[in-house]
């Protein structure tokens, strides 16, 4: 005699018992097969990670920006990665509260504002990757005005806590 437990459709868990070899071959594939089927069917997605947001958040600004798809690459998938981790790099220099949420609202903050630059360039090569390889000149450029002078630490700070508001 062999068991299993089961699901019922309240969720609730039973054993269900059955004798092998009263299952002819048949029998047994459609059993297999119906089970591999409950299984997909209950496969849990896994939870996007940081990278996964932050390349839905690039696809969707590119959109709004461009009007048109954006074809994602594994080369766009590293310069998301490394772009990420760069944010999170100047996040920590700041002495910020670094998590997920303020990580991927500085990701977005950057782009926007790296396309707001109207680099001529660089929005004519708007790309993860060209965004992440160019990633000091933007935050230099970003970091000072067009006058050429830095931003004072008093209006940085109100930016940040607007931004963590």
């Amino acid at each position: 005699m062999t068991s299993v437990n089961c699901e019922k459709e309240d969720g609730s868990q039973t054993k269900v018992a059955y004798e092998l070899s009263k299952f002819n071959a048949e029998e047994l594939r459609l059993c297999i097969e119906m089970a591999k089927e409950m299984l997909k069917s209950k496969k849990l997605k896994p939870k996007p990670n940081i990278h996964t947001k932050g390349r839905v958040l690039f696809i969707n600004i590119y959109k709004e920006i461009y009007h048109c798809s954006y074809y994602y690459t594994g080369k766009d998938a590293q310069g998301c990665k490394l772009l990420l981790a760069k944010i999170k790099n100047k996040l920590l220099e700041s002495q910020l509260i670094v998590d997920e949420n303020t990580i991927l609202t500085s990701f977005e903050i950057f782009i926007r504002r790296t396309y707001a630059l109207r680099d001529e360039w660089i929005n004519s090569h708007f790309t993860l990757s060209v965004i992440d390889s160019q990633f000091n000149v933007i935050y230099t450029r970003l970091k000072t005005n067009s006058n050429g002078k830095s931003i004072s630490p008093d209006y940085k700070s109100k930016v940040l806590r607007d931004i963590l508001a």
